[in-house]
């Protein structure tokens, strides 16, 4: 569906992404939208992460150090 999107737009907009996961970080209660979201924008990043918050956390927060 969208993997060539997604890479297109982490190239074009690292820290757009990254200011969005550390927004992300601060609202880890609604989970669900996060992790459709996180899917949406991440992609391979966050398969693993579907719906547990916690993990999706995790992961936003190694994102952030990779960039």
């Amino acid at each position: 569906m969208g993997n060539h999107i997604c890479s297109h737009s982490w190239r074009r907009s690292p820290s757009r992404l990254q200011h969005q996961c550390v927004v992300w970080l601060n609202k880890c209660i609604i989970m669900l939208w996060i992790s459709f979201i996180c899917l949406s924008m991440y992609c391979n990043y966050f398969i693993i992460v579907f719906l547990d918050g916690r993990a999706l956390c995790f992961s936003c927060i190694i994102v952030d150090a990779y960039l």
